[in-house]
Parts: C-alpha cells; sequence; structure tokens
C-alpha cells in the first residue's frame, strides 16, 4: 500500500513539474525580454547623454 502510494505520488509529481514548465517557460522568456529591453533602454540613453 505505501509502495503504491509512493508511485502514485512521483507521477503526480512528475505532472505537476510538467504544468510548472509548461506555464513557467513564457513567463521566464517575458522577463528575460523586459530585462534586456532595459538594459538596451539604460544603454541608449548613456549614448545619447554623452
Amino acid at each position: 500500500m505505501e509502495q503504491f502510494i509512493f508511485e502514485n505520488d512521483g507521477g503526480g509529481n512528475n505532472n505537476y513539474i510538467k504544468i510548472f514548465w509548461k506555464e513557467r517557460v513564457p513567463i521566464l522568456l517575458f522577463l528575460i525580454l523586459i530585462v534586456a529591453i532595459m538594459h538596451f533602454s539604460v544603454f541608449f540613453l548613456a549614448l545619447l547623454t554623452r
């Protein structure tokens, strides 16, 4: 019985990790894009102020 619960829990964790990555990867890419735009804008303003 304990082994069955452990196997079922493991499968549930794998499904949760897959759902977690499907939900989080676009958010991480969006945050990276925002950070890249912020760095580019700061660099561009630094060039303008010189």
